[in-house]
């Protein structure tokens, strides 16, 4: 539900709390929790249609400027079959959130 943040749980599948590896786990399901929710506070305020220059802020709030679009725009249509429209909405979400995580990952 919009203005509604999930609360940080514990991983699933995550093991006892003095294991390492689990300890990751939990951070890693946090960050990924906050990039998402940072996605909704982002929608509310723009609307569930994003315009170009919305996109383009989202860029910027993740630290990926025109050198690195370039590089998205370029790998996504390697990655697309020959028959295929390029999905780079579908990929830039995917890297836009792996690099929101992080950002939270590292605070």
């Amino acid at each position: 539900m919009a203005g509604e943040r999930a609360q940080p749980k514990q991983a699933p599948g995550c093991c006892q709390a003095g294991c390492r590896r689990c300890d990751l786990r939990g951070v890693l399901y946090d960050s990924l929790s906050s990039a998402f929710d940072r996605f909704d506070d982002f929608l509310e305020v723009h609307g569930a249609r994003i315009s170009l220059d919305g996109v383009e802020l989202l860029q910027q709030a993740a630290g990926v400027r025109e050198p690195e679009r370039r590089l998205i725009v370029e790998r996504v249509v390697g990655l697309q079959p020959p028959n295929k429209a390029p999905q780079a909405g579908a990929v830039l979400l995917g890297i836009l959130v792996g690099l929101f995580a992080a950002q939270f990952e590292n605070a």
